[in-house]
């Protein structure tokens, strides 16, 4: 929920989905400055979680979302 507030906030589109190994997953696309924003939230967390470590990977802009949504598979 946190990260989906936080890019939606951003006006970002993409995907978040809890991995098995307790890793969070996160496709976003939008404005670079945002994206970066968004980054910078990740790093962070939401109040009480412990974040490890946020890797990133920048790639074309697919213009595959319309909107930022959980994944629940």
């Amino acid at each position: 929920m946190f990260v989906m507030k936080e890019a939606r906030t951003l006006g970002l589109a993409g995907r978040v989905r809890n991995l098995p190994d307790s890793r969070v997953e996160v496709i976003a696309e939008g404005d670079k400055d945002r994206l970066v924003k968004l980054t910078e939230k990740l790093h962070l967390g939401p109040p009480g979680a412990i974040v490890e470590k946020v890797q990133v990977e920048w790639d074309e802009y697919r213009h595959e979302y319309d909107d930022f949504q959980i994944d629940y598979r």
